[in-house]
């Protein structure tokens, strides 16, 4: 679903890493909601949902742009006409993280239950 924009795969500490083309990261996030309901539909009947755990947020959580992505991800969701998707989103990280992202993006915390 997204190999056209990874770079590099270690599959024994299982990291990835996506192009830092910004022409590709800037499709795969304008893409990205849609990439999961295609992955969905794939799964689907055998899986009910995704789950999507985002750990080790400590490069990301001060960038403005992660918590504008993950909020915009959530009210695109919301707005959309194709229905609900059923996604459970999990950040793993310590509380200040979260402190982080809520200075970048005022109203990033309303979308989590902590």
């Amino acid at each position: 679903m997204f190999q056209q924009y990874i770079r590099g795969v270690d599959l024994l500490g299982l990291h990835i890493e996506f192009s830092r083309e910004s022409s590709d990261l800037a499709n795969l996030r304008r893409n990205f909601l849609s990439n999961l309901r295609q992955f969905l539909s794939r799964i689907q009947p055998e899986k009910k949902g995704i789950v999507l755990i985002l750990d080790d947020l400590n490069g990301v959580s001060t960038m403005a742009e992660f918590p504008l992505f993950l909020k915009s991800l959530v009210d695109e969701m919301a707005t959309s006409n194709r229905g609900p998707l059923p996604l459970l989103v999990i950040l793993v990280g310590v509380q200040e993280r979260m402190g982080d992202m809520a200075r970048a993006q005022p109203s990033f915390p309303r979308i989590f239950q902590v």
